[in-house]
């Protein structure tokens, strides 16, 4: 509270107190009493200007005393803790200790069973691979021993087989010399006959007489010649027959036994059979202006042309 206001307060006690005096009849004092009076008020006044320093600093040391008990409060609680966690290490570290004792001990006795049981599978695996390795060197040896019976058995088989294929080829070639000897005595014996028969124009091939004419005929009249000579005009069976037949012919052009005559078109040789197609020149048989119906030999190849016109021709016997 400000001074003045204490100093106001103060000279309105003093009224009211003189006030009272005279109210209620009391005697009055005199003037030493009443400095005494206000020495004693002043001195009151003095007290209670300390006082409010004093009452702040009552308020404050509770305060500090409170701060100080709570800071001693968190300095036990800290050191609680730090001891708490010391504590809970050290259990930690035992329990690891001792579990790494315990795995220390469980894996020495794993080592210990293992490398007893390892032993001793070793051991049985040798056992049974020497016992497999003799077993299998038995029936090497029995596979080998039969091999080699087998072998034998197949060389005195293939001998055997080996003789009676030589006897046998040997059989062919007498049997193939035998008939060698036999045609050349049939092919003497022919032209023997022949040369009673014939005239010298036949000449013989591939079990045959082919007669080559000197003149030119029909294609008709050519074949009435033939079949008076117990033969007929030629037939066409193969393609060395063909090439003897050009060779052998007088002229390039030669009738031969075929002919289109029974039906317009299709071509046969006077045996039936058909004539084939590679046999002919090409764009032949073209039966130029519907008239050419009888073959004959060209150049080696067959051509059709009218049956009116005078060629060569060629005469064949079977024997």
């Amino acid at each position: 509270m400000p001074q003045e206001n204490i100093y106001g307060n103060i000279s309105t006690v003093q009224h009211q107190m003189q006030r009272i005096r005279q109210e209620s009849g009391f005697p009055g004092v005199d003037d030493e009493d009443d400095e005494a009076d206000y020495e004693n008020i002043e001195d009151s006044i003095e007290l209670k200007e300390r006082n409010p320093n004093q009452t702040e600093a009552f308020k404050e040391e509770p305060k500090t005393q409170a701060a100080t008990n709570h800071n001693v409060c968190g300095t036990k609680s800290i050191v609680f803790l730090y001891v708490l966690l010391i504590a809970s290490s050290v259990m930690w570290v035992a329990l690891l200790a001792l579990l790494f004792v315990k795995c220390t001990a469980e894996i020495q006795t794993l080592k210990t069973l293992l490398t007893e049981k390892g032993s001793a599978e070793i051991q049985n695996l040798q056992t049974l691979l020497t016992e497999k390795d003799s077993q299998m060197r038995a029936n090497f040896e029995n596979y080998v021993s039969n091999g080699t019976a087998e072998i034998q058995t197949l060389k005195t088989l293939l001998t055997e087989k080996d003789s009676q294929i030589v006897a046998k080829f040997e059989n062919y070639i007498s049997k193939d010399s035998q008939i060698i000897e036999n045609v050349t005595k049939l092919e003497n014996y022919v032209y023997k006959v022949c040369a009673n028969t014939c005239s010298g124009s036949w000449n013989l091939f591939n079990g045959a007489f082919y007669y080559f004419s000197k003149e030119n005929k029909l294609w008709k009249e050519a074949r009435t010649f033939c079949q008076s000579q117990n033969s007929d005009l030629a037939v066409i069976n193969s393609d060395e027959e063909l090439k003897y037949l050009q060779d052998k012919g007088p002229a390039n052009e030669l009738w031969l036994g075929l002919s289109d005559s029974d039906n317009e078109g299709t071509w046969k040789w006077l045996d039936g059979r058909v004539v084939e197609k590679s046999l002919w020149h090409n764009g032949e048989p073209n039966d130029s202006q519907g008239k050419e119906d009888c073959g004959l030999l060209s150049n080696g190849l067959l051509n059709d042309l009218r049956c009116e016109t005078k060629r060569h021709w060629i005469c064949e016997k079977p024997l």
